[in-house]
């Protein structure tokens, strides 16, 4: 149904259908519940937000042996949440979030009997979801909110054996220049 025939539609309701149409939807759809909550709270976007970041942490979760290693999940969660809630910073959060679990991820098993679970694939989706994190702050100008944070994420993964790691210092320097003090 095109969007012009459903406003059609819902200007014939009263207001009493409108609110039962609404109720009903908000009683059927985690969806509608977590957009409601913040459209009439909006502070309550960070608790919505804890809830996507474990998602997030379960997929990458390098303590326990139960980790799936899916990006698609991961980054499923991240435009889901980015649907729900306009806040640049919760979003680059959640993103930086990735990063950091792929990273801390790839080190675990690297150094373990899974070592297996650590592909040229997962590698390269580690690199370019780091490239799409600095690309989104970059672009929000949020790099003072993440540069320690950053950095932070560089210095542990510098001596890993991993060379896809030694590339995303460069990385960020094509993205805010020697240091970062290009924002």
């Amino acid at each position: 149904m095109a969007k012009s025939k459903l406003e059609k539609e819902l200007e014939n309701l009263t207001k009493e259908q409108l609110i039962e149409q609404i109720t009903d939807l908000y009683n059927s759809f985690k969806v509608v519940q977590e957009y409601y909550s913040i459209f009439l709270n909006p502070a309550s976007g960070t608790k919505i937000q804890v809830e996507y970041k474990k998602i997030i942490i379960k997929e990458f979760n390098h303590e326990k042996g139960s980790s799936k290693l899916r990006f698609s999940v991961a980054k499923q969660a991240i435009a889901d949440f980015n649907k729900l809630i306009s806040s640049p910073e919760l979003v680059a959060d959640l993103m930086l979030t990735l990063a950091e679990r792929a990273c801390k991820c790839g080190n675990a098993y690297c150094s373990s009997e899974n070592y297996e679970l650590i592909n040229s694939q997962y590698i390269r989706s580690t690199y370019i979801n780091f490239d799409l994190a600095l690309k989104y702050i970059k672009k929000e100008n949020l790099l003072q909110d993440f540069k320690q944070r950053i950095e932070k994420l560089l210095v542990d993964n510098e001596n890993s054996g991993y060379c896809m790691f030694h590339d995303m210092p460069k990385l960020f320097d094509n993205y805010f220049g020697i240091g970062g003090n290009d924002n």
